[in-house]
């Protein structure tokens, strides 16, 4: 059993592995050191979507899937970081837990990148793919009326691969904190995602904009939007993981 950590937008692989994030977080709970890896990834990586988006028309109409070059450099470090598994053991069993953003970019690659779409190479074999859990993560994209943050690439992602899509091969789990009312920047965070300020939420991400159909769905209470990876958080929904998803396939 293998688990691959997918950060957020504006985290780097270095947050996960500090003492009391998710990675330590999750050693706590048994799992070996070998068997974690997290994305390869730095916050100045970030930039990349701006940099490549800048250029793209459909970056700036709102139309931009996720496989164009503002995202599509995410996408394939999933790619390439579940195929160094693979190699390693060609019949382990990968969860992809992400944070944040993390998460439906996660969706975005194991739906793009597993042969599901005409056109695109396949370089992620569902095979070995059993779970993908999201922490505090905008699965569903903004009402028209709103400005899409990520240029069309949720939305896209969302129409082609709604809800639990690959269930029950992938087990889906949405993890959300739904304790913050929207007030101050709350609100326009909110507002930014669902279109709806006074919703509740983690403090960033609303909570009717964080579940997926279908999926396991688990609200916590008192959790912000950075704690989902901390040792006191971890437990909390660890336990549902490894009933539902882990556990199964032992």
């Amino acid at each position: 059993m293998r688990i691959l950590l997918c950060p957020g937008f504006g985290q780097g692989s270095n947050e996960f592995i500090e003492e009391g994030n998710l990675k330590t977080s999750l050693m706590m709970q048994g799992w070996d050191d070998a068997q974690i890896r997290v994305l390869p990834i730095k916050r100045s990586d970030w930039l990349k979507v701006f940099i490549r988006g800048i250029t793209d028309i459909e970056f700036w109409k709102g139309t931009a899937s996720p496989i164009r070059p503002a995202f599509r450099w995410y996408l394939d470090k999933v790619s390439t970081e579940i195929n160094r598994i693979v190699q390693e053991d060609k019949d382990a069993n990968i969860i992809l837990i992400a944070c944040s953003a993390g998460g439906w970019l996660a969706r975005a690659a194991i739906g793009f990148l597993s042969g599901e779409v005409p056109g695109i190479e396949q370089t992620i074999d569902l095979n070995n793919i059993i779970g993908c859990v999201t922490l505090g993560t905008p699965n569903i994209p903004p009402p028209q009326s709103v400005w899409d943050l990520t240029r069309g690439a949720l939305r896209i992602t969302d129409e082609m691969f709604p809800g639990s899509y690959f269930s029950p091969k992938v087990k889906y789990m949405t993890v959300m904190s739904c304790t913050t009312k929207g007030e101050g920047l709350s609100y326009d965070s909110y507002t930014r995602v669902c279109g709806i300020g006074n919703e509740h939420g983690d403090g960033i991400v609303p909570c009717c904009a964080g579940h997926l159909e279908d999926a396991i769905q688990i609200n916590l209470d008192n959790v912000s939007h950075e704690e989902y990876g901390t040792e006191a958080v971890v437990p909390l929904w660890h336990d549902v993981m490894m009933k539902n998803i882990v556990l199964p396939k032992n």
